[in-house]
């Protein structure tokens, strides 16, 4: 048992619509899985993007910390070449050195000033981010650990896209039945006010040389000619079609004289009754046969329906 999404009716499962509201069953879980997969898809994209500007920030950071650390060691240099030219000894080009120390020292304090200026600003940036180390390895276990959920959701999402396409065939093919039962039941409107309960064929030339149900030799045959047993809940003229297919399945006809898609035509007058026998022309000619050995199909169609078949051995 199972039950209706819209009206909750409890329903048998193979019920394909709801007895109470009518809804396509099949159509509803489609999208009900069709609607699943858009969820995963839109969690999924949420969590790589969030795994994209982690990265994005961490990978900030490290260029920050980078761009510090170099900076302080050109500050060092600086600092270390500074004390060297300090402590230099003047010499007879004392007075050369001197003035090359003080340009230096003027270039190196410029150069100091601004770098510490640099350091700050970077010290400054890198504050305002916080811890460095708690925070990037925070991140790095974030990222993982969405990683390992992407990896799921997608599993999830693969197994979801599976049964949808599942889905989707079933109910292709509950459709297809669908229509299959549909065009039966139109046919069935056509037909409604007559069955045929039985189908026997013979062989006549002007009257009956061989009885319909009796044994048929192929080589005898002139025309080949069905009855019917039919009950009708109406009487009046109608005009039945007559499909012969040969053993191996061809329909047979002449092109000339057969209506499109059909041996011959045969219009009745048919009573209103049961079990009334109505006898068809035949098809053949008076001269010799024109049939081969093999099991025959004869088929009787009104109003573009198979009202009836049967088959029958030539001997």
């Amino acid at each position: 048992m199972k039950e209706c999404p819209i009206c909750k009716a409890v329903l048998n499962d193979y019920d394909i619509f709801c007895c109470e509201c009518g809804e396509n069953l099949a159509l509803l879980k489609e999208k009900a899985q069709s609607s699943e997969i858009k969820k995963l898809n839109e969690e999924i994209f949420r969590l790589k993007n969030k795994i994209f500007f982690n990265e994005r920030f961490s990978n900030q950071v490290q260029t920050l910390s980078m761009d510090l650390e170099r900076t302080k060691k050109e500050l060092f240099a600086a600092k270390s070449a500074m004390t060297k030219l300090q402590n230099l000894k003047i010499s007879k080009f004392g007075r050369i050195i001197a003035v090359t120390a003080i340009t230096i020292s003027i270039v190196i304090f410029l150069k100091n000033f601004t770098t510490n200026e640099t350091i700050a600003h970077l010290n400054e940036r890198l504050n305002e981010m916080g811890p460095l180390p708690e925070q990037l390895a925070a991140l790095r276990k974030e990222n993982e650990s969405l990683k390992i959920q992407i990896g799921k959701l997608e599993e999830k999402n693969k197994a979801q896209l599976s049964q949808f396409n599942t889905i989707q065939g079933e109910n292709k093919s509950l459709q297809n039945k669908f229509n299959e039962l549909q065009e039966q039941y139109d046919a069935s409107k056509k037909i409604w006010f007559f069955n045929i309960e039985s189908i026997k064929v013979g062989n006549s030339n002007s009257g009956w040389l061989n009885q319909p149900g009796e044994r048929l030799t192929a080589s005898n045959i002139r025309y080949l000619s069905p009855s019917i047993s039919i009950s009708s809940k109406t009487g009046g003229t109608m005009t039945f079609y007559i499909k012969l297919f040969t053993p191996s399945g061809v329909l047979f006809r002449n092109e000339n004289v057969s209506p499109i898609g059909y041996t011959y035509s045969d219009t009745v007058n048919l009573n209103q009754g049961y079990n009334e026998n109505v006898f068809f022309s035949g098809w053949g000619n008076a001269e010799r046969s024109s049939y081969s050995q093999g099991k025959w199909r004869v088929e009787i169609w009104y109003e573009g329906i198979c009202a009836g078949m049967t088959t029958v051995t030539l001997n």
